[in-house]
């Protein structure tokens, strides 16, 4: 027993060592990340109450880590007005993740994480389905780069999205998918 314990406390602190050699130029930094949606309207409807208005539908804002090489955290907040006419914005907790490059084809994603549909689905075509499902949820995502063109994501989530993050039942979403990269970012 002591000989394992000895094994893996070099073998551990040989890890660690080569990982500060690696980093040892590597300087970490942080950045302010945000997104606005405005919009301007105008009705040219007779007889109307409201002819224009400038609106702000939602908007992202958020502070970006990067650790190391490996390593960075995120956390961002999403804040946007309600449906009706007159209501107020509200923030939500939209992002609060760790990302793991495990090795240069897998990086692991956990906490309030990202999905990745809704950004690949915009990479392809520009546009995306509101409403098909939640844009960001708690769990973990492992992605997996298979070939060039072609990566994988497994996840294990809540399920219920960043709103409400866990239903009544305490169960989670278990799920995989295929992406292939758009043909022009192949070359």
């Amino acid at each position: 027993m002591k000989i394992l314990i000895l094994i893996l406390f070099f073998g551990f602190s040989n890890l660690i060592f080569s990982q500060e050699l690696e980093n040892k130029d590597f300087k970490a930094k942080g950045k302010l990340v945000g997104k606005i949606f405005w919009n301007y309207n105008y009705n040219f409807a007779e007889d109307v109450k409201k002819t224009s208005s400038f609106e702000i539908k939602r908007s992202y804002f958020g502070y970006k880590y990067v650790i190391d090489k490996k390593f960075s955290v995120l956390i961002s907040f999403d804040a946007g007005k309600g449906s009706e006419e007159n209501s107020s914005y509200s923030a939500y907790l939209k992002k609060a993740k760790l990302e793991w490059k495990v090795a240069s084809k897998v990086k692991l994603s956990l906490g309030i994480i990202g999905l990745k549909q809704f950004n690949d689905q915009e990479k392809l075509w520009g546009y995306r389905y509101h409403k098909f499902g939640s844009s960001a949820d708690l769990g973990v995502n492992a992605e997996i780069k298979i070939l060039k063109m072609l990566k994988m994501n497994i996840f294990i989530l809540n399920g219920e999205g960043y709103k409400k993050i866990q239903d009544e039942f305490g169960t989670h979403r278990i799920g995989f998918n295929f992406i292939a990269e758009p043909i022009e970012n192949l070359y």
